[in-house]
């Protein structure tokens, strides 16, 4: 019996840290923050071809060169509280109709910092210090009793990018930029695994082991590219375009005995975690996970003297996800465990518009569709993500020639998803999902020759 009990938990552990270290992937591509501004989170983002202030280091670097002054810096950083909220309600046969779960009401705190030098009228440079991947769930699991315990009861992201770039006037009408992205990742996962037993009465499943995950990457690199082309006062266009990143991670998983208050039980599963070919209660894995490429096109347009509108198409090449592999080299038994998820390329639509109420006052308003490139058969707690409308709001407002603030709100509405009947683990329901985001902003420009 010592033996199956340790293959049942070997399996079980090598499913929670291919959970943490997917978690990461699942996050960029399902809860992308691309909010890194206050006056492009006003707008749905769509602002690669309208570059007007220090973002454009994130949004389309080869537009900073067009709108600085020479010898001028500009400064500009915030932040965007996140909200997110989830609820479950389950399916037969697993578990059950009637099932009712509802996420921890979470808080998360990106940030963005900005600082560009412009050179002379051709160069300028910039650094810019974002946080585009972050978020996670966390479900309530009183008196363990939440039904999706098993899969994910916590799951915590958090993402840096530190981007130095370069941008370059070829002239009136076309600008290039490059730079570098060094990403720096963590990622902290919790859930419980369980074993069936039979109490004398029936067969039961038993919590009995609560696995805590952090994982770390080293550090990777990528690069991004960027074109504007601003053909006369009314009509640009932008493209952006940041290279996939391979991100190499280590995790360590810690295991805590759950008592059951079943002697015969819990010996085992105290002999199964004490056993040296099994690890010991901390273990460490490898992987490696490549962020999908990304490629932004957009279109802006002035109609009248007050009023710049803008269409956006992002492509997110996420057909590179197909398979995660895992590996424990500390462990005779927790062996090398590769996971398929088979993701496909997705895209985006998103809408801009901003409108000068007067010299200082300005109105924006802004739309996305997101459409999810995770497949219905993998969906579950750690991420429940889908299709999604965004709405925009905001305002900024010019305090002076050198100050100006950006305050906005993006509501994000999933769509109700369903995974009934589909889902490969058996946990079959329908998630429901919104996301509230605000963001405020100050920009600040100095040293003008």
């Amino acid at each position: 019996m010592n033996s199956c009990r340790t293959k049942f938990f070997a399996k079980a552990a090598i499913g929670m840290l291919v959970a943490m270290l997917l978690s990461q992937q699942v996050i960029a591509g399902g809860f992308s923050i691309y909010e890194q501004g206050g006056r492009a989170t006003a707008q749905g983002g769509a602002v690669v071809a309208r570059p007007w202030d220090a973002s454009a280091a994130f949004y389309n670097p080869a537009g900073l060169a067009f709108y600085g002054t020479p010898g001028q810096w500009r400064i500009y950083m915030g932040i965007t509280p996140v909200q997110s909220l989830s609820k479950f309600s389950g399916l037969d046969p697993y578990p059950g109709a009637g099932v009712k779960e509802e996420a921890v009401e979470k808080w998360f705190p990106p940030f963005y910092a900005y600082g560009i030098y412009q050179i002379n009228d051709k160069m300028a440079v910039g650094l810019a210090i974002t946080t585009p991947f972050g978020l996670g769930t966390e479900w309530e699991n009183k008196n363990n009793t939440y039904s999706g315990r098993f899969r994910s009861i916590l799951a915590d992201i958090q993402a840096v990018y530190i981007s130095p770039t370069f941008s370059y006037k070829i002239n009136d009408m076309f600008g290039v930029g490059v730079g570098i992205d060094y990403v720096h990742s963590k990622v902290a996962l919790e859930r419980h695994s369980g074993a069936m037993f039979n109490n004398g009465n029936e067969n039961r499943l038993y919590d009995v082991i609560s696995v805590e995950l952090e994982g770390e990457d080293k550090g990777s690199f990528g690069f991004h590219v960027a074109g504007f082309a601003k053909v006369n006062e009314k009509l640009s266009f932008g493209v952006d375009y940041k290279h996939s990143v391979n991100n190499e991670y280590k995790g360590t998983a810690r295991f805590r005995q759950i008592n059951t208050g079943i002697s015969a039980l819990d010996a085992t599963v105290a002999s199964t975690l004490a056993n040296p070919l099994y690890g010991g209660l901390i273990q460490n894995g490898n992987t490696s996970v490549e962020f999908p490429s990304s490629l932004v096109v957009g279109v802006a347009y002035k109609p009248i003297e007050k009023l710049s509108i803008e269409l956006d198409y992002v492509y997110a090449g996420w057909s590179v996800f197909e398979t995660v592999e895992i590996e424990f080299p500390e462990s005779s038994i927790l062996q090398t465990s590769i996971l398929e998820e088979n993701y496909k390329n997705t895209w985006q639509i998103r809408f801009g518009a901003e409108y000068a109420v007067n010299d200082k006052l300005y109105a924006r308003l802004g739309y996305i569709f997101d459409k999810t490139p995770a497949p219905t058969k993998t969906l579950n707690p750690l991420l429940p993500d889908a299709d999604r409308n965004d709405i925009g709001i905001g305002l900024g407002y010019k305090i002076n020639d050198a100050w100006h603030v950006d305050a906005a709100y993006l509501a994000v509405m999933f769509k109700e998803r369903s995974t009934k009947s589909t889902n490969v683990d058996g946990y079959d329901g329908v998630y429901n999902s919104h996301v509230n985001l605000f963001s405020l902003g100050f920009g600040y420009n100095f040293g003008a020759k």
